[in-house]
């Protein structure tokens, strides 16, 4: 990806730091697929026995777990590619954070991502105006995507 002003790279770098969220979820939730994955290809959760057609009933809402065992290796494939591929984000960002960033610059990065502090609120915590805590921002993500951006 070509940058053609710092603007481009402030939307930029700005999206990849809004994805922390997003991929710190998405981890979570490919831990607890891969878990249940490994317990189904144990062989410890069966399917639930129906005894009659009455009591087939009341149990529609009841989860129905697949023996495959090849769909079973190729899911756990496809998730675990998927937890690496989010995992390998947040890896790069706590890189950048520690190795290009100074204290300063990673306490705005992380009250602004993190816990979605206002420019505002982090300029009275660190005492600068709202103009000179945008700055600090924007200097970090264009120093982000300058090193990490897919050029």
């Amino acid at each position: 990806m070509r940058f053609n002003t710092d603007d481009d790279m402030i939307d930029y770098a700005d999206g990849v730091f809004r994805s922390t969220k997003f991929h710190c979820n998405k981890i979570l939730r490919y831990g607890e697929q891969l878990d249940l994955i490994a317990v189904m290809l144990d062989g410890h959760v069966k399917s639930p026995k129906i005894m009659s057609l009455e009591e087939a009933k009341y149990q529609r809402g009841t989860v129905i777990y697949h023996n495959n065992i090849a769909e079973l290796i190729t899911d756990e494939q496809e998730t675990a590619q998927l937890y690496r591929a989010s995992e390998a984000v947040l890896y790069e960002l706590a890189a950048f954070l520690r190795d290009n960033c100074d204290s300063q610059e990673t306490e705005v990065i992380c009250l602004y991502y993190d816990l979605r502090w206002s420019l505002e609120r982090i300029g009275r915590r660190i005492n600068y105006s709202r103009e000179a805590v945008r700055k600090i921002r924007n200097n970090a993500l264009i120093k982000y995507a300058k090193c990490c951006g897919r050029n």
